[in-house]
């Protein structure tokens, strides 16, 4: 590994070693911890594609993009 990875992979680490200890945020037994209680994850994997559309078509419907993420958030989907 090359010295700019490694550097890279350092800042990664600090950064996120700070996020987690300003915000209460704790990994505890395999679960996160906010505040001393565990976090469920709720996530989904997202792709702004329709069926049959290519990945890197630039054709994105912005309004069905905003839709989506409504949906999303009434779902209670939370990261």
């Amino acid at each position: 590994m090359n010295l700019k990875k490694i550097s890279f992979l350092l800042i990664l680490v600090f950064i996120n070693s700070q996020v987690f200890s300003a915000s209460g945020i704790k990994i505890k037994k395999d679960w996160f911890m906010i505040d001393g209680e565990r976090f469920f994850v709720k996530g989904i994997g997202y792709s702004n594609c329709r069926p049959h559309q290519q990945p890197d078509s630039k054709k994105i419907d912005l309004a069905q993009t905003e839709n989506d993420f409504k949906l999303i958030k009434e779902a209670g989907f939370n990261t």
